[in-house]
């Protein structure tokens, strides 16, 4: 399996690796059902946002705020499709839901294409 978590985690640095660890470790310990597992994560270059995919449904969460107003447990049955959508260096990840879409900004090619195709497959 791709290891986006590890690569996301070791890509920042001192002080935002530790953050987006723990933002993680909080995830798994606390959003996932006993039997669900993290399969990847995704976030922009300068982490604001994180995308968690488990084997069960997507999450979305703003990062930094009480305000949870943005932040989406999906359930794959809401999700359409997921695209890539690339222009020179930006890639968004674009999860489209039958009411509205998750969009997120400057994630890593490969990531971006490793949670495509884990969406992909449980959608299918």
């Amino acid at each position: 399996m791709f290891d986006s978590i590890k690569k996301l985690t070791t890509k920042f640095g001192i002080g935002k690796k530790g953050i987006l660890q723990r933002y993680i470790d909080t995830f798994t310990k606390n959003k996932l059902d006993a039997d669900e597992s993290l399969l990847a994560c995704a976030a922009p270059n300068k982490p604001t946002e994180l995308l968690f995919v488990t084997d069960k449904r997507v999450f979305y969460y703003v990062m930094g705020t009480e305000d949870t107003t943005n932040d989406r447990i999906i359930s794959y049955d809401q999700i359409e499709s997921c695209e890539i959508q690339s222009e020179s260096q930006q890639t968004e990840l674009i999860v489209n839901l039958h009411t509205s879409k998750v969009q997120i900004n400057q994630v890593e090619m490969d990531v971006a294409i490793k949670v495509k195709k884990l969406i992909d497959s449980q959608i299918s």
